[in-house]
């Protein structure tokens, strides 16, 4: 009994080490420095920002450039982004924080964005009409500018544009897209015409 012997699978060698700076896991290479000694806890990566700093410089992730500590903003941890890079963030977020809360334009934006799925789904590379076509389009039913009603295309194989559109209520538009789905291309004209 006391000589059976088990044998397991041998142990690989860990490929990957949480670095407790970075608050993830790198891979295990990164852990060594110039001196070839090997860190447990923090990557080699926190070493060159070290050596940077003092020399005036810092690595922009989003310039993909080492840069003036300048070019930087004065935080109490280093930030990898620059100031002109994080106020072009907050320009593109307060853009459309101001579509989405204008009824007008979030709605406009939505009737876009159902257009352009409808087009992936009929296999168009491109839209032919703007955000604004297509609420012109869609005022010319619906003047009130509720969300009941959609732009789909009469003939599935040319893009959506304004001659070869037709609006159609939501409702509609589901059974449609369930022919075009079903690929039953006849029904779908069929459909369309009534």
């Amino acid at each position: 009994m006391a000589s059976e012997i088990t044998v397991g699978e041998p142990a690989l060698p860990a490929k990957a080490r949480f670095c407790v700076k970075c608050k993830k896991y790198i891979p295990i290479n990164y852990f060594t420095t110039n001196n070839e000694t090997v860190s447990e806890s923090v990557c080699n990566r926190h070493e060159l920002e070290k050596t940077l700093d003092t020399n005036g410089l810092r690595y922009c992730q989003t310039c993909d450039d080492f840069i003036s500590l300048d070019l930087f903003p004065r935080t109490g941890r280093p930030v990898y982004i620059c100031k002109k890079h994080i106020y072009a963030r907050h320009v593109v977020r307060k853009k459309v924080e101001t579509e989405e809360s204008h009824p007008h334009r979030k709605r406009r934006l939505w009737q876009w964005k159902m257009c352009w799925a409808d087009s992936k789904k009929f296999r168009q590379r491109s839209m032919g009409m703007s955000q604004s076509e297509i609420d012109i389009e869609i005022a010319k039913i619906d003047d009130k500018g509720s969300r009941n009603h959609a732009v789909m295309p009469i003939d599935t194989g040319k893009p959506i544009t304004c001659e070869n559109c037709v609006v159609v209520t939501l409702g509609k538009r589901k059974m449609l897209m369930k022919l075009v789905i079903k690929e039953d291309l006849e029904a779908y004209a069929q459909m369309i015409k009534e």
